[in-house]
């Protein structure tokens, strides 16, 4: 079985702090971190909100122990979904859970976020000016970080006495904490040590200040401007099929589980659901049926219907979904969007 890491790894890229952190510039995979605690500094604090996650068995699984934590989950509940439901809740998926929590960010954008090791998502500052059309705002944010990586390594020459030439060069692999000991030990008695810390603490206190200096320098006189950009109420917006909201502290409102309904695909094949003997029939065995029930078998047999409030979606298209079970999801993200908006 796959941990949660190795879903979000084959998801979403899952990558270290240390090098989304000490990412180049230059490069394409430059992100800014997002948090509930961070935006809830920057910006008055939402409401708890409803969306929608769209998963299979292994997923949710791997969703359960997010659930009331920190650790954010990216939903959606944007209403153009015809291929989001095509593609993500028949195309192997087959559960689309409603979750309620926090929103940490909100984007009329699938911004293809990115998660670390410590469950925190990124998002790529060329992403934003890509869904955005607004190329100033990557000259912008990347300006911004330069000026944070180049005030951190000031500090880092003053405090620690360490003379590190370059960004990146401070996502150095370390050995372990005894091994960097006996080697800064060796180096000091010989004589050939400055630094007045080990490269264990100058990594931590760079990746620290990084954290705080994106909030307070980048995010700080920016989050307004990329918030409208990602809005979709800017002039140059061009939306995509579906949304993110990033959720923490979440909980399950219910859950929808896709079932094959054998007895309608025969009616709709012209067949007779009622006589064994019917021609019909004969396209399906077993197997099949068991292939194309499988995430419904597995979630029921957990038993996860007793945990929590279940509604099965019947649909008897099994290379997609049919009318009914696209009108019962599209009415399912609807919903959402009409309680959202009541509360506000």
């Amino acid at each position: 079985m796959q941990t949660f890491r190795q879903h979000l790894n084959e998801i979403y890229g899952l990558k270290s702090v240390k090098d989304l952190v000490f990412s180049n510039l230059d490069s394409t995979m430059v992100a800014l971190p997002i948090s509930k605690m961070m935006f809830a500094r920057l910006t008055s604090e939402k409401k708890r909100a409803r969306s929608i996650h769209v998963t299979d068995f292994e997923g949710f699984k791997d969703l359960l122990p997010l659930l009331g934590t920190r650790k954010q989950i990216a939903t959606m509940n944007k209403t153009r979904f015809a291929s989001v439901v095509k593609m993500g809740v028949s195309a192997g998926g087959g559960i689309a859970v409603v979750l309620e929590g926090y929103p940490v960010f909100e984007s009329n954008y699938d911004l293809h976020s990115r998660v670390d090791t410590q469950g925190r998502r990124w998002i790529d500052i060329d992403q934003i000016a890509d869904v955005s059309k607004d190329s100033n705002i990557e000259k912008t944010l990347l300006g911004k970080l330069h000026a944070v990586r180049t005030k951190i390594i000031v500090e880092i020459r003053k405090k620690f006495n360490f003379r590190v030439q370059f960004w990146e060069y401070l996502n150095i692999s370390l050995p372990n904490r005894r091994k960097e000991k006996e080697e800064d030990d060796e180096l000091r008695d010989a004589g050939l040590l400055d630094r007045t810390a080990s490269r264990r603490q100058i990594q931590g206190y760079a990746i620290r200040r990084y954290m705080e200096l994106v909030e307070t320098m980048v995010w700080k006189p920016h989050v307004s401007e990329v918030i409208e950009l990602l809005s979709g109420t800017n002039e140059s917006g061009n939306e995509t099929d579906w949304n993110e909201i990033d959720l923490v502290e979440t909980e399950i409102v219910e859950v929808h589980v896709l079932k094959f309904d054998v007895r309608q695909w025969v009616i709709d094949a012209g067949g007779d659901p009622d006589d064994p003997d019917d021609d019909v029939l004969s396209f399906l065995d077993d197997d099949d049926i068991a292939y194309h029930n499988g995430t419904h078998d597995l979630y029921m047999k957990a038993g996860y219907n007793r945990r929590f409030k279940t509604i099965i979606v019947n649909n008897s298209d099994p290379s997609g979904i049919d009318d009914t079970a696209h009108k019962h999801i599209k009415d399912l993200f609807l919903k959402q969007v009409r309680y959202n908006n009541a509360r506000r």
